[in-house]
């Protein structure tokens, strides 16, 4: 009966472990998030990308209700409700060329 039940399951179904964070248009998002998580951070010479909560946002975009205004190396300023709020790397591992 496991085998069964095993042989529903599609492709499709699973998510890629390989793929990176898809980016999810602002009527997808939760109406109020009330606790942000910074996973990481990518700086290019063409882009600076945030991961919050999962999510890779660039300068502009929007997570629940807050708008990421900067984003450096190690830290991401967000506007919510008006208000600035820091979110900070913990012991950000460096890779320098």
């Amino acid at each position: 009966m496991a085998m069964l039940l095993a042989a529903t399951v599609s492709a499709d179904d699973l998510r890629d472990p390989t793929k990176p964070p898809q980016q999810r248009q602002s009527s997808q998002q939760p109406a109020a998030i009330t606790r942000y998580s910074l996973d990481s951070i990518l700086v290019s010479d063409s882009r600076r990308i945030a991961v919050i909560n999962g999510v890779s946002l660039a300068v502009g975009e929007r997570v629940g209700n807050a708008a990421v205004r900067r984003i450096a190396r190690d830290r991401v300023l967000l506007e919510i409700n008006g208000k600035t709020h820091t979110l900070v790397l913990d012991s950000a591992p460096s890779i320098r060329r």
